[in-house]
């Protein structure tokens, strides 16, 4: 699998985006792992973080972007 990275940065606002290369039939979703899971923890921590999280494309390649404002998140 692969995938692109990229980071704007304004004023603002700093937007993550990580695009994939597909492969899934299923779209990233927040889990609720139990405590001895070993996946399914990534996008809840991002979630958290963010102001704003939204998922783009399908099973030839997906987009997830996390718009991260100041103030917000875990200090």
């Amino acid at each position: 699998m692969t995938f692109h990275v990229s980071v704007a940065v304004s004023a603002a606002v700093v937007s993550i985006s990580v695009t994939d290369s597909g492969g899934t039939k299923t779209a990233p979703i927040v889990e609720h792992p139990g405590a001895d899971d070993i996946h399914g923890r990534g996008l809840a921590m991002v979630a958290a973080l963010a102001h704003h999280v939204e998922t783009r494309g399908d099973r030839h390649g997906r987009t997830v972007t996390a718009h991260l404002t100041p103030g917000r998140g875990v200090s």
